[in-house]
Order: C-alpha cells, then structure tokens, then sequence
C-alpha cells in the first residue's frame, strides 16, 4: 500500500503450515490456522501472528525442526551443535546475508550466538494523487537480528522516529504526526542451503514470520496486530547472477480499518556482484482481497557495499507502477555482525 492517512504510515519491513501432531504434543497446534496480514502503516508489509497460540505453535516447531533439518541442511554437523549460548565460533561464521533495503529477504539465518544489527539512516517515501500528496520519513529503524540456532534467528524491529506528513489540496488543509513506530517481533528458519555455495543452480529456502504489535500513538498507528508469513528463496544463476523470490500471505485491516482482508505479495529480485558492490532489480506485486482495490505493483533497484566481512553498507530506491503505490521512496543504511 501507498501512504496515506496517518494510521496507515507508521512501520513496514518487508514476513507456516502448521507441524505434525506428533511435533506437537499436547500444545493444541495440530491443525491451527496461520493467519498472516501486512502492516498497512508506513508503506511496508509487516508480517505477523494474530493469537497467542499461534506463537506458542511456532515456538514449538521450531523447537522440533533442528535435529529433523540437519541432514537436509548441508550444514557442518559440528555448526549444529552451536546455539546462543555456545556460540558459532568467528572462522566458521557464514557469508553475512542482510534483510534490507529489498524487499525479498534472504532465506539464510545469522548464525547461532551472533547479533546483527541493520538499521536504516533515513527512509524517505512520498505520494501524490491529483488531490492529496503524502510523505513519511523514518529516522534510525533497527532490525535486531540474533542467531538462536544454526539455522534460527529471532527478530525485533525497532522504528523510534517516525514523521507523517499529509496534504489535502482541494480541502487546503494539511496534517502532521511524529513520533515511536509500532515494533515488531518474529523469526525464520533456514530449510536448506544455509552455509551458502558458489555452484550454480545451488539453492536456499527459508520461512519467516512476525508480529507487528501496535505501540505507536493512533495518528501513527491503525491500532491492531497485522501478520504475514513468507517463504525466501534464492538460487545461483550462470554469469554470476543471483534469483531471489518471496511469495507472501498476510492478514491485513482493509484501507478503513473496519475489519481484516487477506493479502497476497510476489516479489522477484535479479542480482549480481561488482567486486564488493551487490546490484539488485526487484519487482514487487501485492494483492487484497479487500473489495475495489487494485493489484500495486512497485520496481525496486539498489546497492549493497561490503565493507569488511561483518559490515555491509546499502542504499535502495522504489518507483510505483501504478496509482496508489508510492511513487517514490530513498533508503540508506547499514547492517554490522557482532
């Protein structure tokens, strides 16, 4: 979704069937629903979970998804004895993968007792309709991301300054709000391919959740939780180029606030490497359910710099491709491994 009135502003960032019953055990999860929704706040699709059981379910999965994955992983049999508290030593540490500024992630986690911290300088993002024009900037976003497992991490995004800006033309009147951003808080798990390889066609296959949580003061904020549930993959092309596609189910309040739609969001990245420089072109789609809206669809291209092999320096730019959507939107940052 584009920007618009204040309570569809404030945070974004770009996303599970449920396990067997024997996975389970007396949980009550066999069976239970996944709903997902994208945060219609600040322009991003936050992903999230809508009850509590839901987090109950997925803490307990992943709980009993380690030992079944490691054969299938690839990874070191010794990398999988690693976890928060004894964690992956440096020289064994995988090739530092960011979530940020695109909006496909990667579908390899942080490795086990490690943090990392991408955060957002600035993110700047208008938009003009024949009778409004909107913007939004974003001062200091931090995605908080540590290593749990070899191939579990859990997330907290931290958005502490937020600006709204809104402009009626025809009305001449215009309005403004600032303040702390709705947090989220989720997780992904690494299927395979975690450990990275040069191979061509070698792949990678994840699944991510969260949970946008509204803390944000209403003119910032739509008030209620909102989810989406996303599965990251990549694959190696011939010539150095780079597939990544995240298709995405989420759970999202209608354009009114009046009560929940369904979401769907395809998006396809094309990368290559230039020395330390990763460029990327992305291509975006998202879909409601919600009655009389249309499909928005956004082109995204960008950079990454490796700096060191903890620290990785971006920027990202987004064009809208139709009515509604931003129609433009700047971002810069850095991501830094500890």
């Amino acid at each position: 979704m584009g920007i618009m009135p204040a309570q569809r502003l404030a945070e974004r960032d770009r996303e599970h069937s449920s396990p067997p019953a024997s996975l389970l055990g007396n949980t009550d999860c066999a069976g239970a629903q996944l709903f997902v929704l994208r945060s219609h706040t600040f322009g991003r699709r936050i992903p999230v979970l809508l009850q509590l059981k839901h987090i109950v379910c997925l803490a307990t999965a992943f709980a009993a998804l380690p030992p079944l994955l490691a054969a299938a992983q690839g990874a070191p049999v010794g990398k999988n004895a690693y976890t928060l508290f004894n964690p992956t030593p440096s020289d064994q540490l995988r090739e530092m993968a960011t979530d940020r500024p695109n909006a496909t992630n990667s579908p390899t986690t942080v490795d086990a007792g490690h943090l990392q911290i991408e955060g957002g300088f600035i993110d700047y993002e208008r938009i003009r309709t024949p009778l409004s024009r909107s913007s939004a900037y974003s001062y200091g976003d931090v995605n908080l991301r540590l290593g749990v497992l070899n191939n579990i991490e859990l997330n907290l995004i931290v958005p502490p300054h937020i600006v709204v800006k809104n402009n009626e033309l025809m009305a001449g009147t215009g309005s403004s709000a600032q303040g702390f951003g709705d947090i989220t808080v989720g997780g992904k798990i690494n299927f395979w391919g975690n450990e990275g390889s040069d191979q061509v066609w070698a792949t990678a296959l994840g699944l991510q959740s969260q949970i946008k949580l509204p803390t944000a003061k209403s003119s910032l904020s739509n008030g209620y939780t909102e989810a989406s549930a996303s599965l990251p993959f990549s694959m190696n092309l011939p010539s150095g180029f780079g597939l990544s596609v995240q298709p995405s189910m989420l759970r999202i309040r209608t354009s009114d606030n009046l009560r929940y739609a369904t979401g769907y969001e395809g998006a396809v990245a094309i990368d290559h490497d230039i020395g330390p420089l990763n460029a990327y072109a992305e291509y975006v789609i998202d879909h409601t359910t919600e009655g009389g809206q249309r499909d928005q669809k956004t082109l995204n291209v960008g950079v990454t710099a490796t700096i060191s092999p903890n620290v990785v320096l971006d920027t990202g730019l987004a064009f809208g491709l139709n009515s509604g959507v931003n129609d433009f939107r700047i971002q810069i940052g850095a991501s830094v491994r500890f």
